[in-house]
């Protein structure tokens, strides 16, 4: 197995890339909590309390930690499958840019353009998973 460095760069800094969107995901989701009256013996079961954009905030970032999962293991394939291939390269980056828009779509409403971009990151982990073994 021959690739190089940048390669290799490229596919771990999306994944850590990945991890920071869903970190800062929870963001908004602590400031719903604290505008609800933060309840700390019962965090998760507050979550079903908070309504609009907290709700959403909650729901994007339970989102963003799946999907997290799913690339995380998909770029790790075709990180050890074929990590030269530069359609896997982009499907990483397309990724990332993707992903971090999203956040703003799901918490301010836009379902539709959220659902769009849902698709492409859905789209960018088949695509890795394919050229993995292509």
């Amino acid at each position: 197995m021959a690739f190089s460095t940048n390669e290799a760069n490229i596919h771990i800094g999306c994944i850590f890339a990945t991890f920071l969107i869903w970190f800062l995901t929870l963001v908004p989701v602590r400031l719903a909590q604290r505008r609800a009256g933060f309840d700390n013996a019962n965090p998760r079961q507050q979550y079903n309390n908070l309504s609009g954009w907290g709700s959403r905030a909650v729901a994007c970032n339970n989102n963003t930690f799946e999907a997290f999962a799913f690339f995380g293991i998909a770029a790790l394939v075709h990180y050890f499958g074929n990590p030269s291939s530069t359609a896997g390269v982009v499907f990483c980056i397309l990724f990332v840019v993707v992903r971090g828009v999203y956040p703003f779509l799901y918490i301010f409403d836009y379902s539709s353009t959220r659902s769009a971009v849902w698709v492409i990151g859905l789209a960018c982990i088949m695509g890795l998973f394919i050229d993995s073994f292509l």
